[in-house]
């Protein structure tokens, strides 16, 4: 009776845990695929954890006639719980906690004549972030690898789980300008960065600017021009000379 107990349970655990994995592949492939382009590392573990997982349950279900030795028995079972967590930890945070996050917001109240001191509250109701949150925005603006991405409010929104609009409005208040233009200012800073630095001598304006972010030369150095008045192999000349001056002075 034991061997047969601990076959159905080895074999319900790899069955749970290819189904729990497999429903939240699926959530990211359906929902969230911008998590998977702009980590495609994760991406490739997770198809690698999915197959094993597939495999898994298929020697179980189809050739569990035996039992295991103890230590193949007990890996496998730390595997498939292990996948289970994975799987349910995916699911609660991208479906769940969002729909929940959703359920408690307060609905908006509706009134046919809104009283005189309507717009008052308007202001005292604006979301705002966290520190944590605030951090977070900063970290994602600035990290190398969004730079060189495509940088997107959605993206960002679904990367961070915070609403849209909140970011959108966020952004304008901590930056002063529009989410496009701060994004176009910071791949900027990283281009102008990547001129002056001896490591990037060897460069050329092709490869800094793809290594900025932008996606196409022309939309490079028109923004280029529009904050120096001038291409990006001049100011490079210009910033040396100052350097050597104030160097010889």
């Amino acid at each position: 009776m034991q061997l047969i107990v601990s076959q159905i349970f080895l074999i319900c655990t790899s069955l749970s845990g290819w189904l729990i994995i497999s429903i939240s592949w699926f959530v990211l492939l359906q929902r969230y695929r911008r998590i998977l382009n702009t980590r495609r590392h994760a991406a490739a573990w997770f198809v690698v954890l999915w197959a094993v997982s597939g495999i898994v349950a298929y020697s179980t279900f189809f050739e569990c006639r035996e039992v295991y030795s103890l230590p193949v028995y007990l890996g496998c079972l730390l595997y498939n719980f292990s996948v289970m967590a994975f799987g349910c930890h995916i699911i609660w945070r991208l479906v769940i906690k969002r729909k929940a996050r959703q359920m408690l917001k307060p609905d908006k109240p509706s009134c046919i004549n809104p009283p005189e001191n309507a717009a008052e509250p308007k202001e005292e109701r604006q979301d705002i972030l966290t520190e944590e949150q605030e951090e977070a925005v900063h970290n994602w603006i600035t990290s190398p690898e969004q730079i060189k991405s495509k940088m997107t409010l959605e993206k960002m929104s679904d990367d961070l789980m915070i609403n849209k609009s909140i970011l959108s409005a966020y952004v304008i208040r901590k930056y002063g300008n529009t989410f496009p233009n701060v994004v176009k200012d910071i791949r900027l800073d990283r281009a102008e960065e990547l001129l002056l630095s001896p490591y990037a001598t060897h460069q050329s304006i092709i490869e800094i600017l793809e290594e900025s972010g932008f996606q196409a030369p022309s939309t490079f150095f028109r923004a280029f021009y529009e904050r120096h008045n001038m291409p990006p192999t001049a100011w490079k000349k210009q910033k040396i000379r100052e350097s050597c001056s104030e160097k010889d002075s």
